[in-house]
Formats: structure tokens, C-alpha cells, sequence
């Protein structure tokens, strides 16, 4: 258990804003940043520390920035309608990674599809939730291609 913690904290420092799955094969537990079939997507937030001394607020630059971007984002929700501060955070990401109109397109409905994927997922029967999370699998694989 402590290792499996361990693991997490280690890839949530890594990857702050990246995806985190949890995967079980053969009744063991593993976190990855790499989807595989029956995967359940871990939202991971970066964490704020506490000054030792003051017991006051420690904030990191990248903390600092991130309640700037969320302010912003909020400011800005007149003009951009109902697009949330994750759904900015990914658009911004992909801007700095170069990508292609074709491809931040292909990304922004991978997004809304996988989205939907997801909840229909949670709402499955039985029958149906090995096929979802395989189309949920190819969708994922698909948008981890892209670099989205």
C-alpha cells in the first residue's frame, strides 16, 4: 500500500495536470498515465504546503498561477460562455503544444465524446459496459496519440 502511494504522489508531481488511471488486472492494482481497457480516470490536484513556523499558507509559483488562471477564466465566462477552467486549461496546453486546427478540433470532440462515454459508463448494465469500455479504450488511445 505504501508503495502504490508512494507511485502516485511520485507521477502527481511528475504530471500535474496530466490524467492518472487506475487499472486492475489480475486482482492488482496499478496507476498509470497510459489508459488501458476498464480504466478509471483519477483527477489529481497539485497541493498547497504550510509554513512550518506560521502554520501560514505556503503556495508554490505553479499553485499561484493556477488560482490566477481559474480567476481569469471566471472573468472571462461572459465572453466564453459555459467553457469551465479545465476545459481552458486543455485548450491553453494544446496551444502550447502546436497543434493543428484539424487536430485541436479532433481533440475538443474527443473531449466531449469521451466525456459522454464516460457517463454512459457509470450508467451501463452488465452486457453493455465491455463494450463502452472498449470504445472508451480506442477514444482514449486516440487522444493520448494526438498529445491532447
Amino acid at each position: 500500500m505504501k508503495r502504490t502511494v508512494a507511485v502516485v504522489v511520485a507521477a502527481t508531481t511528475l504530471v500535474a495536470q496530466a490524467q492518472i488511471y487506475r487499472c486492475e488486472r489480475d486482482g492488482k492494482t496499478t496507476f498509470t498515465d497510459e489508459p488501458c481497457v476498464g480504466a478509471k480516470r483519477i483527477e489529481v490536484q497539485p497541493t498547497q504546503g504550510l509554513d512550518k513556523w506560521s502554520g501560514q499558507s505556503k503556495k508554490g509559483a505553479d499553485v499561484r498561477k493556477e488560482e490566477y488562471r481559474r480567476l481569469w477564466d471566471d472573468s472571462m465566462r461572459p465572453l466564453t460562455g459555459p467553457v469551465d477552467h479545465q476545459q481552458m486549461n486543455r485548450r491553453r496546453d494544446r496551444y502550447a503544444k502546436h497543434l493543428t486546427p484539424a487536430e485541436h478540433t479532433e481533440c475538443e470532440m474527443l473531449d466531449k465524446t469521451m466525456r459522454d462515454l464516460e457517463a454512459q459508463e457509470a450508467a451501463a448494465q452488465a452486457e453493455d459496459i465491455i463494450k463502452l469500455q472498449a470504445d472508451l479504450f480506442k477514444q482514449r488511445a486516440r487522444y493520448r496519440s494526438l498529445k491532447c
